[in-house]
């Protein structure tokens, strides 16, 4: 009966032994610890309507390039020929082209913040400004008859 009880020890305090080195801290394989992605330095850049500005960069791991939503009345991120606000990729070099629309009486300045995420962080890396039209007004002088009213010649 001592020999049972004693087994039964033995085996419980190994058991409690393995359980405490398995809820140790998990630390990577040397050569695979974690660490903050690579981002590109930003730029600002000015454009007209119709125009592209291509941004590249090398991703070390999978990505996502966007820009704000409600920017696609002004801009758009071309995917193979599709105008998009959100695009995903694979770690390498990459270039992607934003678009600024061909709009007509623009004359406010447009702005587009592009929004990069890597590895679960986010870095803006362009802000691309849409130059305003200027306005122009033309004055014609009128045409009055001799009773001083006014006539198309």
């Amino acid at each position: 009966m001592m020999n049972m009880k004693r087994l039964i020890y033995i085996v419980c305090a190994a058991a409690a032994s393995l359980m405490a080195l398995s809820c140790g801290p998990k630390v990577p394989p040397s050569g695979d610890e974690p660490k903050d992605p690579v981002f590109p330095a930003a730029i600002s850049k000015d454009i007209n309507p119709g125009e592209s500005v291509n941004i590249s960069f090398t991703a070390d791991r999978d990505w996502e390039l966007s820009i704000p939503r409600e920017s696609l009345a002004w801009f758009y991120i071309d995917d193979n020929g599709m105008k998009e606000y959100k695009v995903k990729g694979s770690k390498g070099n990459v270039t992607v082209s934003v678009h600024a629309e061909n709009v007509e009486n623009n004359y406010e300045r447009r702005s587009c913040v592009v929004t990069l995420k890597m590895g679960g962080k986010s870095a803006d890396i362009a802000t691309i400004s849409l130059v305003p039209q200027n306005r122009t007004i033309t004055i014609f002088e009128a045409n009055t008859d001799a009773d001083g009213n006014t006539v198309d010649r």
